[in-house]
């Protein structure tokens, strides 16, 4: 309410100039899969949700990050499903910016963005092959600085060379979050007319060929059937969820569709998905 009484104040429309955005941070709020805030009464997984929708429609919130566990990715894909995709759902102890994990949360439709940290993966290289893929399935991504972090600007540059939907660096105090705005103001100076953002929905590459239950993302080409055990999809039953799943993504999102794979030269279909 207070936040809101402030954008008011301000003279901006909450939900219009300014959005609220939740970083629950759930892995402290979890015990016995129920979750609590500063109480001894603790809720499940379902009573979470109905709270968040709750909060959401009343204060037009906009994103919540890490509204459950790291692990708890069933409560991840109900709320998801709940929102109906509307909600950016943000994770960031969910990925930690591995490229494993997030291919697990993109079969598991847990979430719809991911949260960047160059030094929790520990490189350059890494961090933009979690981007390269987010973009890939359709993910929004977030540059985020780290509490602590100097008065280096390097991750403004990182933002706006890697065409991030945003930024995450702290409130407009103190000079290593103030600097990273100052640095964005700078590349907007000297971009000019050209600084203004053209966002284009890219091509989902993901393609289900039914025929022979195969999911080809990217370059890599995976028969689940086949590597079940060895790939270690613990959060499902069988290995039919994961399909079915993977083909929800694929009608909901890709415009193109390939029926059997007898007429498909998949080494040129790489070739063009890389390209």
């Amino acid at each position: 309410k207070l936040i809101v009484k402030a954008i008011n104040l301000s003279g901006f429309k909450n939900g219009k100039d300014i959005v609220i955005c939740l970083d629950v941070a759930a892995n402290e709020l979890l015990k016995n899969k129920k979750y609590s805030i500063h109480s001894k009464k603790y809720t499940s997984v379902n009573e979470s949700i109905e709270n968040y929708l709750r909060l959401v429609q009343k204060y037009k919130i906009m994103s919540i990050e890490d509204p459950f566990g790291e692990n708890d990715w069933s409560a991840w894909t109900k709320l998801l499903n709940k929102t109906k995709n509307k909600l950016q759902i943000v994770g960031d102890d969910l990925f930690v910016t591995n490229l494993e994990r997030l291919k697990i949360g993109f079969l598991n439709i847990s979430a719809n963005s991911i949260l960047i940290k160059l030094n929790q993966i520990g490189t350059v290289t890494e961090t933009l092959e979690v981007i390269k893929f987010a973009k890939l399935i359709g993910y929004k991504t977030i540059i985020s600085h780290r509490s602590g972090d100097s008065e280096d600007t390097f991750i403004a540059d990182f933002a706006v060379g890697t065409d991030s939907n945003q930024i995450k660096t702290g409130s407009l105090a103190r000079s290593e979050r103030v600097s990273k705005y100052n640095q964005l103001l700078r590349i907007e100076h000297e971009l000019g007319n050209k600084s203004k953002k053209f966002h284009m929905d890219l091509i989902k590459y993901l393609i289900l060929i039914k025929a022979k239950k195969v999911i080809f993302v990217g370059s890599k080409l995976y028969s689940l059937r086949k590597r079940y055990k060895r790939l270690q999809f613990e959060y499902y039953e069988n290995i039919d969820s994961v399909i079915s799943n993977a083909e929800k993504i694929f009608n909901r999102n890709s415009k193109v569709f390939l029926k059997g794979s007898n007429s498909i030269n998949l080494r040129k279909l790489s070739n063009h998905l890389i390209s």
